[in-house]
């Protein structure tokens, strides 16, 4: 066979398409290994990240959720046991009391609802995010009261 006769042949051209075919697979191939790397370094770094905030109390925060508008990570959770004007009395679930200031720019929600102060009653089982006091009490910025004590938070708005 001439090489004129065997680069106008079929064997050459599906030889060709084939080899093109495999190429292309292995580039869509590669493409989505390398996306699949990228969402679980992705998630990796924002799970260890959210470990080190929420488990590991003894850390100090990250620089960057000082200030710019973050609120520090500071609040309680468990149940009313006593209200006081403006301050509610909370016993955690590890059975400390913790003090809470509640302000008129304070959210209170209740499911999916805005509620007021006056509506919160002992007993009320509830989670806490605000700024620490002087005083050691927290300023309250969201309240979130639970219907049931083991129910999971719903989303925030």
């Amino acid at each position: 066979m001439k090489a004129e006769e065997f680069f106008k042949s079929k064997t050459l051209l599906f030889s060709a398409a084939g080899l093109g075919a495999v190429l292309v697979l292995a580039l869509i191939f590669s493409a989505g290994v390398l996306v699949g790397l990228e969402k679980a370094r992705f998630s990796y770094r924002w799970n260890d990240d959210n470990f080190r905030r929420a488990a590991l109390k003894t850390m100090p925060a990250p620089p960057q959720f000082l200030d710019n508008g973050y609120l520090n990570s500071h609040g309680a959770t468990g149940a009313v046991v006593k209200i006081t004007g403006s301050q509610l009395t909370i016993k955690g679930l590890d059975g400390n009391e913790k003090i809470a200031s509640v302000a008129s720019s304070t959210v209170i929600r209740q499911d999916n609802t805005d509620i007021k102060p006056a509506d919160l009653k002992v007993n009320d089982h509830i989670v806490i995010i605000g700024s620490p006091q002087n005083d050691v009490s927290v300023e309250a910025k969201l309240i979130r009261v639970l219907d049931d004590p083991g129910q999971s938070l719903p989303p925030p708005f």
